[in-house]
């Protein structure tokens, strides 16, 4: 046995030797401090002691405090009180509160085996203790890390949930940690492989190899995640713990890129038919004024009977050659439109977002034509915006023909209407797009700007346009907000930061990140 630190409480010279001799014969190594009044107790106490030995009866100090002040520094240390006589009560009174064994003066023969019984005994129970605090230390430190985790982690045994740490239960819109009781895997994994079912030998050992799953949330929705999975003992009791990555923003960005991507070749290939379709439109224009100038000539050469003759057929001439005319200026619009879409290029310009708007609406026209009626209303003067026109009407052609697409077919377009509105709002622009379509439902009105979240049939839509149009106007330092009611209709509010406010902003960013 290591040497025994031991605090000596003793008042008596004569006593504190029989003490030491006894120990010394039993063959107990010590390292002794003796006390006697309570200012040494109390320095004494500020060291550790192996075991405490205190006489019974003592002028300065009182057995109980000393034993009071000694369990307040540690409940390890054995208490073992010494005396010449005392009563029965009072060695109970002393057992009750704390100390470990109790031995007379005039028989001290078995104090070397206490002393070396009760520090064994305290030191192993020390030890287990601080292995103990060791251990729940360590467990609340995984605990945390664990809950602070961006990762959804989820512990099951043969199938049933027992744990989800907070992001899970977020992700998976549980209503609290609560809600797992009696949840199933079944129920969460829609795709899933042997090792995310069960705890044994399917769990492949050493570093685990991700997997892709899709993941069902209690309201139906489902995301996408990458899953490893691997063996734990959780509350005492083997089971597989899922560690899933959820991949949904990382998905909704890829879709974006190709969104972004289809779009810009989409815009090539406009502002090469719009290049080759503008030259030969520009003779045609050119030759039906020159036709109409001739005929007119013509005209005035022609006798006033004969121009009297023939003046019916001219009259339906000349309206042939103006709705040719109008019809050729009508693509020449289209083109223009077409240009506005094509750009590819990022760069801020100043945009009049009524002619983007209007633009949007033609482009949409085939859509809405058959079932509404556009209404405009403008302010006469809007300030510029900040912004690639390219890609704020994409937010607007979006948006219109999601209003369209929201209006019942079969009506006539009179009865129903698409509202353009533009204002100046302070510091922003505000651009309205409403209708009186069918409105959407309060349940699904604050997912709609969610990544792949659609109410359309499958394969109709994938999800992204507003997220996209979210994402372009947040980019442009604008919001966009909704408003709907079941049955009356939906309105679109984007707000963009006028031109000057936009270049303020930039201005005093770029200052500060000097």
């Amino acid at each position: 046995m290591e040497p025994v630190r031991l605090l000596l409480v003793e008042d008596s010279d004569h006593d504190a030797e029989l003490v030491l001799r006894e120990l010394r014969r039993s063959a107990v190594e010590v390292s002794s401090l003796r006390v006697q009044t309570p200012a040494g107790l109390r320095e004494a106490l500020d060291q550790e002691w192996d075991i405490v030995i205190c006489d019974y009866s003592m002028p300065k100090l009182d057995v109980r405090k000393v034993l009071e002040a000694v369990r307040a520094k540690s409940s390890d240390v054995p208490f073992i009180v010494v005396s010449g006589t005392v009563g029965e009560e009072a060695v109970v009174e002393l057992m009750r509160a704390g100390a470990n064994d109790y031995l007379l003066e005039g028989s001290l023969i078995r104090l070397g085996p206490a002393v070396a019984r009760e520090v064994r005994e305290g030191r192993a129970g020390a030890e287990r203790r601080r292995a103990e605090r060791g251990r729940e230390q360590a467990e609340e430190s995984f605990r945390r890390i664990i809950e602070a985790s961006p990762d959804l982690i989820l512990v099951h045994r043969e199938g049933a949930v027992v744990y989800a740490n907070p992001n899970a239960v977020e992700r998976l819109r549980w209503n609290d940690a609560g809600a797992i009781d009696g949840a199933q895997l079944s129920a969460i994994v829609m795709d899933p492989d042997a090792r995310s079912q069960r705890p044994d030998a399917s769990v492949t050992p050493g570093r685990p190899a991700p997997v892709e799953q899709r993941w069902r949330c209690t309201d139906g929705t489902t995301i996408a995640v990458e899953v490893v999975h691997c063996e734990v003992v959780f509350r005492g009791a083997l089971a597989t713990a899922l560690i899933a990555r959820d991949l949904t923003e990382r998905h909704h960005f890829a879709s974006a890129m190709v969104e972004m991507d289809r779009m810009a070749a989409i815009g090539i290939l406009a502002a090469g038919i719009g290049h080759e379709i503008n030259n030969p439109l520009a003779y045609v224009l050119a030759n039906l004024e020159f036709v109409a100038t001739e005929i007119d000539m013509l005209i005035g050469e022609l006798p006033d009977e004969a121009r009297s003759r023939l003046e019916p057929r001219i009259l339906d001439l000349n309206q042939a050659l103006a709705d040719t005319s109008q019809g050729a200026q009508r693509v020449r619009t289209i083109i223009a439109d077409l240009r506005t879409f094509s750009r590819v290029d990022e760069t801020g310009t100043l945009v009049d977002v009524r002619q983007v708007l209007d633009a949007s609406a033609r482009m949409a026209a085939v859509q809405i034509r058959q079932r509404a009626t556009i209404v405009r209303k403008y302010a006469e003067e809007v300030s510029p915006v900040l912004a690639s026109d390219s890609r704020l009407g994409q937010v607007f052609l979006n948006l219109v023909a999601n209003a369209a697409q929201a209006l019942p077919e079969g009506v006539a377009p009179d009865e129903n209407r698409i509202e353009l509105k533009v204002q100046d709002a302070g510091e922003f622009v505000e651009i309205e797009i409403s209708d009186s379509g069918c409105g959407i439902p309060s349940d699904v009105l604050p997912r709609i700007f969610e990544p792949f979240f659609t109410t359309k049939p499958a394969g109709q839509g994938t999800g992204l346009g507003l997220g996209i149009c979210r994402r372009i106007v947040t980019q442009l330092g604008g919001d966009i907000s909704v408003q709907s009611q079941v049955g009356v209709g939906t309105r679109f509010l984007v707000r963009l930061p006028r031109a000057a406010s936009r270049h303020a902003q930039k201005t005093a960013a770029t200052a500060a990140g000097r």
